[in-house]
């Protein structure tokens, strides 16, 4: 990770900054662990070294949110895809179908109030970025909504740590530091979440069980006798 976060030093002082904004922004958002604040902070001090005027940072700002609505449906195009692959192949056996997640899903579509809170999760500082593109694609929430909160939300966060960094980001550092430790453990919480809630499902005594459960309490009753 650190010989990653040297190459893209190394790549802001060698291209224009515009071009650094987009591919850096790309990488940063697919390689989940890259600190998400690195690419846009960097852009935002460069700028300032090259005495560019802050409306500059606009520019800089669509350019990371388009890099990064791109790479966010990555995201969500693959876990649109894993839900179909669980619920047909799985499904069965952990007691989802396909029906009952878009049934989920619709809970979350057509109404403004649904793209205003993932807006907002999308320009949180803290909040991490692939899960949330992950959990839309995967309750196959609609793309309109998705895509325009995606790019909204994403302007709005790297346009603040563009600022960042155009300001000094030696005079945001206590600020900084509690950005990145929230978003660790949310990233942990988010991990936690998903495992609670796979164990709940298998667990659940309120259904009809599923084969994987009705074959594993028939060898251990075997085993037991």
């Amino acid at each position: 990770m650190h010989q990653l976060l040297d190459f893209l030093g190394q790549i802001a002082q060698q291209v224009p900054t515009s071009i650094f904004m987009f591919v850096g922004s790309i990488i940063e958002e697919i390689i989940a662990p890259i600190p998400s604040p690195f690419v846009s902070v960097t852009a935002g001090s460069i700028s300032l070294a090259q005495h560019r005027p802050f409306v500059f940072l606009l520019l800089l700002a669509a350019i990371g949110t388009v890099a990064k609505t791109a790479s966010g449906y990555l995201y969500y195009w693959l876990a649109d895809i894993a839900e179909d692959f669980l619920t047909s192949r799985l499904g069965k056996f952990i007691g989802l179908s396909h029906k009952q997640i878009e049934g989920f899903g619709k809970y979350f579509n057509g109404t403004r109030r649904d793209e205003i809170v993932l807006i907002i999760l999308r320009a949180l500082p803290f909040m991490p970025s692939p899960p949330v593109s992950v959990f839309c694609g995967f309750i196959k929430l609609n793309i309109r909504s998705y895509l325009t909160a995606t790019v909204i939300g994403s302007f709005f966060r790297t346009m603040f740590y563009l600022t960042v960094g155009y300001l000094g980001v030696e005079n945001f550092s206590h600020l900084m530091n509690i950005f990145e430790i929230t978003n660790t453990w949310l990233e942990y919480a988010i991990i936690g979440g998903v495992i609670v809630a796979a164990a709940f499902i298998l667990i659940k005594k309120d259904r009809i069980k599923s084969p994987l459960e009705k074959w594993l309490e028939k060898i251990l009753t075997k085993k037991v006798n």
